[in-house]
């Protein structure tokens, strides 16, 4: 079919607007941040150290699983994010555009670049005040920790020679030579530990919160030292049971006896069972494990801002405390008043 000479003009006015506004849509889908990082150079000010054109990651956000194309080669990983999907890629800042055009891509951000940190904890505990004024680095004491896993391969938790700073660990969810005096889990000796033979892992949903914990109160390290370098380390790594929490305490402050040595243990668990005075079993059986020289430290107010309690004085006045369950068909009220 012929158009009539007079409809060509128009019709590539159409066209050129219809390539203008998919480019432009497909423009807005990427981020400003996205967008700086490229008109400066290719990386943004916290992503320094690669020419313009070298790959750059992104996240990319799609309503549906991406088809596989070039561009989109390097993808990692993929997570439902509500109604959307997040994926993780590298690509040429070349690929940006048909990326973005793509059916079904919402956005793409840049990856930014992270730095290191945690090292406030230490200061603002005002942790080094004792090896400030006193000397005290932790050497003589035993730093115990009953967590989720260690990574035993760090730094930190090494000697300047490269030897580890574990005395022993016992990993409470794996089979294997067991503790004296009990009869489940793996322990390690420090030869088993810098050889590599030791099977504990930090791993799992909360993989690097033990490692995380021990380098705030043990850790070495020169700039985010821990508030007691030197000190020696033993780790339980527990399975979340307030029973097996006890054993890996009674476990180290024993260690700590036949090395003749004061020992510390830190307890970054919880829950929200028990009236929180003191009275239940697991905190009685803790109570009666300490002593001088068997100190136990335990992670409190972390949640003292949640929706989680209500407290008032109790009186003839009727008082009303609403509360709401989400994600749930069932949840534990527990009730908790003062005796005599």
């Amino acid at each position: 079919m012929r158009l009539p000479g007079a409809l060509l003009p128009a019709l590539y006015v159409l066209l050129a607007t219809s390539v203008v506004y998919q480019e432009s849509e497909a423009s807005g889908k990427i981020d400003a941040r996205l967008k700086w990082a490229l008109e400066a150079g290719g990386h943004s000010s916290k992503t320094a150290g690669a020419p313009p054109a070298s790959p750059l990651g992104i996240f990319i956000e799609h309503l549906y699983p991406l088809p596989a194309t070039g561009c989109a080669a390097a993808m990692g990983r993929s997570v439902r994010a509500g109604n959307s999907f997040i994926s993780t890629a590298v690509a040429d800042p070349g690929c940006f555009a048909g990326l973005a055009s793509m059916p079904g891509v919402e956005g793409i951000y840049l990856s930014n670049r992270l730095k290191p940190l945690l090292d406030l904890s230490v200061p603002a505990a005002r942790g080094r005040e004792g090896e400030r004024i006193y000397g005290a680095t932790g050497r003589g004491v035993i730093a115990g920790f009953v967590d989720l896993g260690l990574d035993t391969t760090h730094p930190d938790f090494r000697n300047p020679d490269g030897s580890t700073r574990l005395a022993r660990l016992w990993d409470q969810t794996q089979e294997g030579r067991h503790p004296e005096g009990f009869s489940y889990g793996a322990e390690c000796g420090p030869d088993e530990i810098e050889s590599g033979e030791c099977p504990e892992e930090d791993s799992g949903p909360y993989g690097g919160h033990g490692s995380h914990v021990a380098g705030i109160a043990a850790g070495s390290d020169a700039v985010y030292r821990g508030v007691a370098p030197e000190a020696m380390i033993i780790f339980v790594k527990a399975r979340l049971e307030e029973a097996n929490v006890v054993d890996a305490v009674s476990y180290i402050f024993n260690l700590a006896a036949a090395e003749n040595r004061p020992a510390v243990i830190n307890i970054s668990l919880g829950e929200h069972i028990w009236a929180h005075d003191g009275t239940s079993p697991f905190e009685r059986a803790l109570s009666a494990l300490t002593g001088p020289g068997r100190i136990i430290v335990a992670a409190g107010g972390n949640e003292g801002s949640g929706m989680i309690h209500a407290g008032f004085d109790a009186n003839s006045t009727l008082r009303a405390a609403p509360f709401s369950v989400k994600n749930s068909d069932e949840a534990d009220i527990e009730f908790w008043l003062k005796g005599g």
